[in-house]
């Protein structure tokens, strides 16, 4: 089956949708990917990498039930990939003049080995400790951001503390030896590795200019971020097969018309159910129903129908589901018994 493609300003609904949640989510995707990265071209590469996988697949039900939570967790994960690829390389190809700069910095050893410390850490932990320490939320505060309780925030804020403590105090974390000492508290408040306004602005423009690029390599016409994945009406077998007629005919669909051509799909005589048909199909907005004048006086007039937006969209859609014109004898059966 082949149809031709209606331009139509429907066929923007999931740029826009993008657009819409990259504009309400990015600042504290960007933030807490951060964190985890410790740089913004690792941080952006990150949320870049969350949004395309949208233009590959259909959205996840986790993402449907909450979808600023599923961000900000797809945002440190991401990260934290990213992070362990660039260990992975670092200890393949060890840049050795780095090394030594970072062995006499001990500001910026510390820095890193937070970093490091928070790649670690559960991404649901990363982002209270985000909001405590960058944001300065209170428990109270954390607790209805994130759908939590007040003690259960202050509970896992202490668990996080003290994993940070024991990360940053291994083998190759960041000690404080002949040094003042300072706790966690104090040690995340002056390392925490945070942006300013200008940087989450200038980072947000730039990934939604790669955003855009990637999109046109995708078509996300019939697409949506909500509800089924999709913005075009669904169709079951029959209403594809009467849509089809009814798109095929032109202004030369009737009732009778529409229904023969069925018959040849069907192999069966199906105008009641072709009738019922037409009728749910209006009622859905996916045809338009004109009448012709009466000849004679008496006479009921003959009803012509015509496809709309909506209808041709929901035939581009079935196409991609892989529906198919014809079926078989048992397949026909299942289909009236079911009507």
């Amino acid at each position: 089956m082949a149809t031709t493609k209606v331009p139509t300003t429907k066929d923007e609904l999931f740029r826009q949708e993008l657009d819409a949640l990259c504009l309400e989510n990015f600042r504290s995707m960007y933030r807490t990917a951060k964190c985890v990265t410790g740089n913004r071209h690792d941080a952006e590469e990150a949320i870049e990498n969350v949004f395309v996988r949208f233009f590959e697949g259909q959205p996840s039900r986790v993402f449907r039930k909450n979808p600023k939570a599923y961000l900000c967790k797809a945002a440190i994960n991401e990260a934290r990939n990213i992070v362990r690829s660039n260990r992975l390389r670092k200890w393949a190809d060890p840049d050795v003049s780095e090394l030594e700069i970072a062995t006499h910095n001990g500001d910026e050893n510390a820095r890193q080995s937070l970093i490091a410390a928070l790649s670690e850490l559960d991404p649901n932990l990363v982002e209270m400790l985000r909001l405590r320490f960058e944001q300065e939320y209170s428990c109270k505060e954390i607790a209805e951001e994130l759908d939590r309780t007040g003690f259960g925030v202050a509970v896992n804020l202490h668990r996080a503390l003290r994993k940070l403590g024991k990360l940053m105090t291994t083998p190759g974390g960041y000690t404080m030896k002949k040094r003042k000492k300072m706790n966690m508290d104090q040690i995340l408040r002056k390392y925490w590795p945070s942006a300013s306004h200008e940087e989450v602005e200038s980072a947000g423009e730039r990934v939604w200019n790669r955003l855009e690029a990637e999109l046109e390599k995708h078509d996300t016409s019939l697409r949506s971020l909500y509800g089924d994945g999709w913005s075009a009406p669904p169709l079951e077998q029959l209403q594809f097969q009467v849509l089809t007629a009814v798109s095929l005919l032109g202004d030369r669909g009737t009732v009778k018309s529409i229904t023969a051509m069925v018959h040849k799909w069907t192999g069966r005589e199906m105008v009641g159910h072709v009738y019922v048909t037409l009728a749910l199909l209006a009622e859905r907005g996916i045809i338009t129903i004109h009448s012709d004048p009466a000849w004679e006086y008496g006479e009921e007039p003959q009803h012509r129908f015509e496809i709309t937006e909506d209808g041709d969209r929901a035939l581009r859609r079935a196409k991609i589901e892989g529906k198919e014109l014809v079926t078989d004898r048992e397949d026909g059966l299942a289909e009236r018994k079911c009507l």
